[in-house]
């Protein structure tokens, strides 16, 4: 049971742990705890002389959080020192407490109860302008049980966070797999005796098209799908089966309906991402459909051999107020066209790969599921 104790965040705060002005001693290597090391996984080291304003000293096991973009939820504890004065740049709360257990502080910080708290304290337009104001953060009250219930607490979630962060890796490690095994497969032997074919010839490659003005309703908000980049981004991966937004037959009379199954391409913003359409759809001007493929491919192993090409297709894309790859550019792209014996025996390889996937996204959710709970009544005082 945790305790009925309860101290104010602001008795954590360092208020005069000093400054350094790293350009000083540019010959001196630094250990930076910044936002952008924080998003890439942890510290960087650098030298005074690259980096141009004044940093918070902190020390190890410090807790920092972050006070911009306050909705992304950023806290990092401040590891060993290796032989280097620890920064932190300005954008960091800096936490210190004897009687708080750097772990715990951590995870109370990234906890659901505390975030409520914290995004009460905002001020600023949005995006990037938003700031937590430390004055504000300072109430927050924090459960603080006795030293031994913090440590056992931390252990705790820290092994559920080890466990949601190893199905999160697993499920990256598939979503890499079939391009590394395309890869190996298929760009190796294409300069031999496969016939080199371009991307018009063994498809029909149609632009889609939007209804204006955009959100009318008399074309928006009907029962026929309607793709989006949204949709897209949203899918983990190669087949996409939700579509959240739908038009209306006059709609569908100013868009392009593509048949369920289709290969589409994005070309515009977002460019040369492949997917295939599970069901029927329309589409804005933002994809290429590949109708009517011939039978000598595999939709499948195209998705798969144009996601390998979307660095030259970025390349290719026209700059402008957006890239935007036009359909004559796709049209010509060549290709090294393997015998459909071998794309069959990739497109088994990836049906493997999707049932992994499948199995694996549940065991993430369980994971997540699992931390979340284990999060909420450690901080309820039911853990």
């Amino acid at each position: 049971m945790i305790s009925d104790r309860r101290v104010p965040l602001g008795d954590s705060m360092v208020a005069r742990g000093g400054s350094v002005l790293p350009s000083r001693f540019p010959d001196e290597t630094f250990e930076l705890y910044s936002i952008a090391a924080h998003d890439r996984g942890g510290s960087e080291f650098i030298l005074g002389s690259e980096i141009g304003s004044a940093k918070q000293v902190v020390a190890p096991d410090d807790i920092l959080i972050s006070k911009i973009v306050p909705h992304i939820r950023r806290a990092r504890r401040v590891g060993k020192q290796l032989g280097h004065r620890q920064i932190a740049s300005g954008e960091w709360i800096v936490l210190r407490h004897p009687e708080i257990y750097p772990d715990y502080l951590r995870h109370f910080l990234l906890s659901d109860s505390f975030h409520a708290s914290f995004m009460n304290t905002v001020a600023g337009v949005g995006g990037s302008l938003m700031r937590a104001r430390p004055e504000h953060v300072r109430k927050i009250q924090i459960p603080l049980p006795p030293m031994d219930e913090q440590r056992r607490i931390a252990e705790i979630l820290d092994q559920a966070d080890e466990l949601r962060a190893k199905r999160r890796q697993v499920l990256a490690h598939l979503d890499a797999l079939p391009q590394a095994v395309f890869q190996r497969l298929f760009k190796v032997e294409s300069s031999s005796s496969w016939p080199r074919v371009k991307l018009g010839e063994i498809s029909r490659i149609v632009r889609g098209a939007s209804p204006r003005p955009a959100g009318d309703p008399r074309y928006f908000g009907g029962d026929i799908p309607w793709l989006k980049i949204s949709d897209i981004t949203a899918t983990r991966g190669p087949v996409v089966q939700r579509i959240r937004e739908t038009v209306t037959e006059e709609g569908r009379a100013r868009s392009v309906l593509i048949p369920a199954e289709t290969l589409i391409l994005t070309n515009s913003a977002t460019v040369g991402v492949a997917k295939i359409i599970g069901p029927s759809t329309c589409i804005h001007d933002g994809f290429l459909a590949f109708l009517d493929v011939s039978s000598s491919v595999m939709t499948r192993w195209l998705q798969a051999a144009l996601e390998s090409l979307r660095t030259q297709l970025v390349a290719l894309a026209p700059e402008g107020t957006q890239k935007n790859l036009n359909g004559p550019i796709v049209k010509a792209v060549e290709i090294s066209l393997p015998p459909l014996a071998l794309q069959a025996q990739f497109v088994s390889f990836l049906d493997a790969v999707s049932m992994s996937e499948l199995s694996s996204t549940a065991a993430f959710a369980e994971a997540e599921a699992l931390f979340a709970s284990l999060q909420f009544r450690a901080f309820k005082g039911e853990l």
